[in-house]
């Protein structure tokens, strides 16, 4: 018998089998255990559109009395929600740019007769007038008007690169006619998702604003704020599709998107702050205080802020903070880009309280979101004394001034705390990349939950109550994760003691 047979056959000799046995037969179970957490993570369902609508339920001892248990799906238990008081749509939004390319048409209608009607028309003028006349701009609108509302944006992208040549050859390089032929090619270019392309256009449409109108003319805000608004979304909507590729990459700040964001200095955030200082400039050298514009602009301007330092934040602080966009642990150090964040964001939001008051707004409930958020901002980069002082300013703004009790209740003592900052789209808010809407009633499921917020708005004693049948576990995970790693409002007016309050929430989940 051969050496290597010898070898095999002592291996389940005493000496050796025990030994070999137990160190073997422990790794089945690991592995187990390893395949069965591994199959679970890839089974459950993709949570980068994961989002949560609170809802604050009754005293939960008063339900037990009642014989209605927190835990059923009754409405009736609701209480209104924790959103606040609705503020209307910030001017700076593309909006007028986006078609709807499925209920933009009309069954009844029969485009391929009026696109081919309108074609024939084009073509009679071009063998009368050549290639170039002065009715074909019309003739081309109308057409690439038909093949928006018919859905086909490929073709009507053609014929509005066409018009706009013809407008140029006929009228000029930079004239104003251009402007709305260069506003239906965006709309285009949205509805075929052509992102880079749109950026582009938009630019272009500053720069036609300024050759029509001068550099600094009040006309320029118009397309800034288009700008701006679509550099905003861009950003987040690049943020939500990446979620899952940042957890892997939350160290080195590589994230695996169509654009470079987050960690990017030189990147989308900054090229909008850019913008945004322009237009402001503008707009105060004009002395235009009261201009909705500049209160937006501010506002945008402070996002932009939150956003470099919370990615500086998701870079030093540990994975998990990268799985939401809320982000709200971000350590102010005077060696890194947080603390330039956060005394821009500062200035800004008293260079808005400046306005305000210049245009006789201090005493409106809009300034006192505005001074409220600058106690938000304290409280987000750790200056939790100078965030207590202003939210005293801010009560007693409330206190002195002809406020509603809703307004005032919304702001002191909500029926559930506010994530902070109020202006990011967070986990917590029923609006993502994908729409928007109540989802109490069109929802997945719901989490309850008990927890209490300190005097500093931080989480204390969190409880899962229960869940709707069939809610997976790695949902109520990732909403306990939400909750413990969020920032809120102190509550500045509590029956509980001062800044401290017990809460009970409902929060339903889609994704």
């Amino acid at each position: 018998m051969n050496t290597g047979t010898t070898s095999a056959l002592r291996f389940y000799q005493a000496d050796y089998f025990l030994p070999v046995f137990l160190f073997f037969s422990k790794i089945p179970v690991i592995t187990f255990f390893l395949l069965s957490f591994s199959l679970e993570a890839s089974a459950g369902p993709d949570l980068r559109s994961l989002v949560f609508e609170p809802k604050a339920l009754t005293n939960i001892t008063e339900i037990h009395e009642s014989g209605v248990s927190a835990l059923e799906d009754a409405d009736t238990q609701l209480a209104i929600s924790t959103q606040n008081i609705p503020q209307q749509n910030p001017v700076t939004d593309f909006s007028h740019y986006l078609i709807d390319p499925y209920n933009n048409i009309e069954l009844d209608v029969d485009y391929s007769t009026l696109i081919e009607k309108q074609l024939k028309e084009l073509n009679n003028h071009i063998y009368e007038e050549g290639p170039y006349g002065q009715s074909l701009e019309k003739d081309l609108g109308n057409l690439a008007h038909l093949q928006q509302d018919a859905g086909e944006f490929a073709e009507a992208r053609k014929t509005l690169e066409r018009m706009l040549q013809i407008s140029k050859i006929n009228k000029g390089l930079f004239h104003e006619e251009q402007i709305p032929i260069a506003e239906a090619y965006v709309k285009t270019l949205i509805a075929l998702g052509d992102y880079n392309k749109v950026d582009e256009q938009l630019g272009f449409l500053v720069y036609l604003y300024q050759k029509c109108f001068g550099a600094d003319s009040p006309e320029i805000i118009k397309p800034l704020a288009d700008k701006v608004a679509w550099d905003m979304h861009l950003y987040k909507l690049s943020a939500y599709e990446s979620k899952t590729a940042v957890n892997s990459n939350a160290l080195t700040g590589n994230y695996a998107s169509p654009y470079q964001l987050e960690n990017d200095e030189f990147g989308i955030l900054s090229q909008t702050q850019d913008t945004i200082v322009k237009a402001i400039q503008i707009l105060v050298k004009a002395r235009d205080f009261d201009n909705p514009f500049l209160i937006d602009f501010e506002q945008q301007l402070i996002a932009t802020y939150f956003y470099q330092a919370r990615a500086n934040g998701m870079v030093n602080h540990g994975q998990h903070l990268v799985t939401n966009l809320q982000g709200s642990y971000i350590s102010v150090d005077p060696y890194d880009f947080t603390m330039a964040n956060f005394l821009n964001g500062e200035q800004s939001y008293q260079r808005l309280l400046g306005y305000m008051e210049r245009s006789g707004q201090g005493s409106s409930f809009s300034y006192v979101e505005v001074a409220i958020g600058l106690g938000d901002w304290y409280m987000l980069f750790g200056k939790r004394q100078r965030g207590l002082d202003q939210y005293q300013k801010v009560q007693t703004i409330l206190e002195a001034g002809d406020f509603t009790a809703q307004e005032k209740q919304t702001l002191l003592n909500p029926p559930a705390p506010s994530p902070l900052p109020a202006f990011n789209n967070s986990a917590f808010v029923a609006t993502s990349a994908r729409g928007t809407g109540d989802m109490a009633h069109g929802y997945m499921g719901y989490i309850d939950v008990a927890f209490e917020v300190s005097r500093f708005g931080r989480v204390k004693n969190l409880e899962t109550l229960g869940s709707s049948p069939q809610t997976p576990r790695n949902v109520v995970t990732t909403l306990e994760w939400e909750i413990r790693d969020t920032q809120y409002r102190p509550i500045l007016v509590s029956d509980d003691g001062p800044g401290s309050r017990q809460f009970y929430i409902r929060y339903y989940y889609n994704y």
